[in-house]
């Protein structure tokens, strides 16, 4: 179908969109997803988490590609960061299901954990059934598949305006005939060209440094951290860091 792949001047080669790729990458999530929420000891666990963290880490990076490419200009940055907000979002209800009220301790209640765990079908099945409905980005129709007619119909599809559309469409083919051929690299490239060697080195430091910070490991036993430091809320405290991290993005 369309949707999946748009042929190339080759007939045997076809590339997979963002929007395509967003929507199979549901699957992983949906199996990872399922083999935590039904697992029966920490081994069938552990498999089904590195599944759901593989989908998880594509996810990162289509969805905000994705959302960036169907965005109107002037509104690009805004609806860019809430995926961002949505993250921050999800840690702070995580940091509420964790309170002891909210998920019973009572052995006889233990299997309340296992739906916990099975929240994540919800979202990942929604984006399963309604994203192949959802528009191809108009950026990589036109500018991976050189094809300007469907890159024109999605952009009026998106913009609910043909004026609209064909303004952008226009900026698009005006900075593609003026701005300079694109050129591809390979990886060796990357680390023996100085230009895109110190460009690979400040995003992996970036990269590095949010990790190293401890973030994550606040983030993941933040109640331990604050009943070690003999809080008395332990199971309460973390939500004000939740909502710091939450407020500070929508203010970003």
């Amino acid at each position: 179908p369309n949707w999946l792949y748009y042929n190339t001047e080759r007939e045997d080669e076809a590339v997979v969109s963002t929007q395509s790729t967003g929507a199979l990458n549901n699957i992983p999530m949906l199996i990872g997803t399922a083999l935590m929420a039904l697992s029966f000891n920490e081994y069938f666990f552990i498999f089904g988490r590195i599944i759901a963290g593989f989908a998880v880490g594509v996810a990162s990076g289509i969805a905000p590609m994705y959302i960036s490419e169907i965005s109107p200009v002037s509104v690009k940055g805004g609806v860019g960061v809430s995926h961002q907000f949505m993250i921050t979002l999800g840690i702070l209800i995580a940091f509420v299901l964790s309170i002891k009220d909210v998920l019973p301790a009572d052995p006889d209640k233990a299997w309340t954990w296992h739906l916990y765990f099975a929240f994540p079908v919800l979202p990942a099945l929604f984006q399963l059934l309604i994203l192949p409905f959802c528009p191809e980005s108009p950026n990589w129709l036109y500018y991976n598949r050189e094809r300007e007619d469907l890159a024109r119909q999605a952009l009026t599809k998106l913009r609910d305006s043909r004026d609209t559309a064909e303004e952008e469409m226009e900026a698009m083919i005006k900075e593609r005939t003026t701005g300079k051929e694109t050129v591809m690299v390979t990886y060796g490239q990357f680390l023996t060209n100085p230009t895109l060697r110190l460009s690979l080195l400040i995003g992996v430091v970036l990269q590095c440094a949010q990790q190293l910070s401890g973030i994550n490991a606040i983030l993941n036993y933040a109640p331990a951290i604050f009943k070690d430091a003999g809080e008395s809320n332990a199971d309460l405290a973390p939500i004000s860091v939740g909502a710091i991290f939450n407020l500070m993005t929508f203010v970003s």
